[in-house]
């Protein structure tokens, strides 16, 4: 059993401003030592670094290092066998070995300073603690990331990917020494002598709350609200008092606690908190400050939620899934699409919405699709055969291509009807009344729709222009998120005044074409360039211009790239050569533009998410998580088809952080298309790097480092600036230098 928490502490100096490696060791003043346990400690801890620190800091409070001292200045073997092991070759490396009361304010007192002429080593107290405390975070599992494919759902309401568990903050009753004293620091209300209630959050924080109230001797009562339960019900208390909250993402409690109950925040505290906050209380543990815990991995919006009732939750799912793309994944309308619009050349990638600021994936040309001859084939049939004669007026979303369609119908309407005078033409925005109350019946047409948004505005005013009037919506091609928002939007339009009656619906051709991260990946890569122009690194290790130039690289190549894709090494687009899978007989590979391969990588991807024999579907469920095979890119090694993949897939479905063996296949892979990047096994290099870096892509953390250095080291001894070099140079420093 261990009698001490040992950590390492690396801060400069207050004194000489030089960075100081320092091995800290915190005994609880409670624990009877002799003086064998205290070398013994000792030495355990400096055997656990791999190397020697600079000064050794033995952290208790005044009658513990009182007791320490006695046992340090009485000779013994174990004394002389401890200071062997901090020599080398006869040599001291430790400078200087302090012993240091740590008093209730937060402050240290240095009691002893065993080698004076080491120099006056001073780090600051803060710096020490906090260390420690980053320590007990990542040893003891406090921060829980949700599985590949899953969010987690707060009781606050909040969805994110990580949970917090205070309760598992301390493992031993010396670290739940080092936390009481540290939280006794960080609030000063705690040592009020007048304290009589300290309030809590959960009972899972209880013992931590209680040493540090053993250790100022205070007899305050300590008593739970049930997080969110009892919030609301809770009044701030006459005596003094102080709150404990065990855990946030978001700050939200503690900001509640002193907004909506007027408690004043002198005297709330969150134990582990995502970041510090102005309005929200104090903040033990920051995990933004814990530079090695990554908690970057943000939501798309497409995962499965695991909804938080209770303190506990732990992950022990087994390995994901791979799944390889296949002919099995080709959605049914995929063919039909293809054959008439496969050689359009009127796509356009990251497309912003008219008059708004979102942006869809894929944006297509409306009056190509109102043009097409099988579309006109197809409104004839949709005339005679499913529109109610009743029609007199058409109705068209004032959109690209829309009115084209609506005069294509509404003339093959005429026709099917026999009828000498023309139908009524109106765009959504001339809708009224009015405009309306000589109208036996309406189709409402447009040629592009993607979740329909404009198709319900037109059904909500239709009915309350006109509830009783029939109606029937003409959509040429659906290319909505997925099969099921395209269901929905079908079951909302066809609603009639009553369950006995339908409105009628059709459509040409429906092809979903693939859910959208929250940030899609071009805006993402955008940001990510703009963070990396505002990185400030340390280049003293390197060739300062060959890293600017290689950033600057990189950055105008997403600049370029912002309705397509990076280009390959030499400047050169991405292109397919013959035999994609998904293009035999329908389209010519040479003919099809980038933008028709991104959208069929598209829709493939959202068919194998829907797809209902389970083997095959790339979709998480509650007990396993799924990825892309790295067997996809050997498959589909057409360089633009890689790139339309990497940006196609949500980024849980590249996601091998937790899968060593998917991993490790993932870094044979990446290894091989970096080191031929000047090849066209290798063109596909920066959709790869650039993956890796804004973290759409994961490895496991020692895969990543590997790959990383490996490249980085190989492209730097070229002595040529690359875009290539600039974004895996950038790997794991990005978001230190810029957090």
């Amino acid at each position: 059993m261990t009698r001490s928490f040992s950590y390492r502490c690396v801060a400069p100096c207050e004194r000489t401003g030089i960075q100081t490696e320092a091995l800290c060791v915190f005994f609880d003043a409670r624990a009877s030592l002799t003086s064998n346990d205290l070398f013994d400690e000792l030495k355990g801890a400096l055997r656990a670094l791999p190397a020697l620190p600079d000064v050794l800091l033995v952290i208790s409070n005044q009658a513990g290092i009182n007791e320490l001292l006695t046992h340090w200045k009485s000779d013994s073997l174990a004394k002389e066998s401890f200071l062997a092991r901090s020599e080398r070759g006869g040599l001291p490396f430790i400078k200087a070995w302090q012993f240091i009361a740590w008093q209730q304010d937060g402050t240290f007192a240095v009691v002893e300073q065993a080698k004076p002429d080491g120099g006056g080593f001073v780090l600051g107290p803060q710096k020490v603690i906090d260390a420690g405390l980053a320590e007990l975070v990542q040893r003891n599992g406090v921060v829980q990331s949700a599985p590949g494919g899953h969010v987690f759902r707060h009781p606050s309401g909040t969805v994110n990917k990580v949970f917090v568990q205070a309760r598992e903050l301390v493992a031993s009753e010396v670290e739940l020494a080092f936390v009481g004293c540290a939280l006794i620091a960080e609030l000063p209300a705690l040592r009020e002598r007048k304290l009589e209630l300290v309030l809590i959050d959960s009972m899972g924080i209880y013992l931590i709350v209680k040493e540090a109230m053993r250790y100022v001797g205070s007899d305050a009562r300590i008593e739970s609200f049930h997080s969110y339960k009892e919030i609301s019900k809770l009044l701030r208390p006459t005596v003094p008092h102080a709150v404990i909250v065990s855990a946030s993402t978001t700050g939200g409690m503690a900001k509640r606690l002193i907004k909506e109950n007027r408690f004043a925040d002198d005297v709330v505290l969150t134990l582990v908190n995502r970041s510090k906050i102005d309005d929200g209380g104090r903040t033990l543990i920051a995990l933004d400050d814990v530079k090695s815990l990554d908690i970057s991995r943000l939501p798309d919006g497409t995962e499965t939620q695991i909804e938080l009732i209770g303190e506990h939750f732990t992950s022990r799912s087994k390995p994901p899934r791979g799944v390889t793309i296949s002919v099995h994944h080709e959605p049914k309308a995929l063919s039909r699409y293809l054959k008439q619009l496969g050689e359009s050349k009127s796509l356009v990638l990251n497309k912003a919405r008219r008059g708004r600021g979102e942006v869809h994936l894929v944006g297509f040309d409306g009056k190509s699709v109102a043009e097409l001859g099988d579309v006109r084939k197809w409104l004839r049939d949709v005339a005679r055969w499913q529109i109610p004669a009743s029609v007199d007026t058409v109705i068209y979303v004032d959109d690209n291509g829309s009115e084209l369609l609506a005069q294509s119908l509404a003339h093959e309407l005429q026709e099917a009807k026999g009828a000498w005078s023309a139908l009524t033409l109106l765009s959504n925005s001339a809708l009224s009344a009015e405009a309306l109350k000589s109208s036996k019946g309406v189709a409402v047409v447009q040629a592009v729709a993607g979740d329909g948004g404009m198709l319900r505005e037109v059904s909500r005013d239709l009915r309350e222009f006109a509830p009783k009037l029939p109606r029937h919506f003409v959509v040429a091609l659906g290319v909505s998120r997925s099969e099921e928002v395209w269901d929905r939007l079908r079951q909302f339009l066809v609603r009639g005044p009553s369950a006995a009656r339908s409105y009628g619906f059709s459509s040409w051709v429906s092809l979903p074409v693939g859910v959208e991260a929250n940030v899609p990946v071009w805006k993402r890569y955008a940001d990510l360039a703009s963070e990396m122009e505002a990185a400030e690194l340390d280049l003293t290790s390197v060739d300062q211009s060959l890293i600017e130039n290689s950033i600057e690289l990189a950055v105008n190549a997403i600049g370029k790239s912002y309705h397509s894709f990076l280009p390959a090494s030499n400047g050169k687009d991405l292109v397919l050569t013959e035999g994609f899978v998904f293009f035999q007989g329908k389209v010519e590979d040479d003919a099809a533009s980038n933008e028709t391969v991104f959208l069929t990588a598209s829709s493939v991807l959202q068919r194998a998410r829907e797809i209902p024999d389970l083997a095959l579907q790339l979709k998480a469920s509650g007990y396993e998580s799924v990825v892309l095979s790295p067997e996809n890119f050997h498959r589909f090694n057409d360089s633009i088809l890689q790139a339309c993949i990497l940006r196609a897939a949500l980024p849980s479905e590249l996601d091998y952080s937790s899968s060593p063996e998917l991993s490790g296949l993932m870094k044979e892979l990446l290894a091989k298309i970096f080191a031929r990047h000047a090849h066209p096994y290798g063109e596909a290099s920066l959709e790869f790097a650039v993956a890796l870096l804004s973290k759409r892509m994961r490895l496991v953390s020692q895969h990543m480092d590997e790959l990383g250095s490996t490249m980085v080291d190989s492209l730097i001894g070229s002595k040529k600036p690359s875009a290539l070099l600039g974004f895996l140079f950038l790997i794991g420093r990005l978001g230190k230098e810029a957090g």
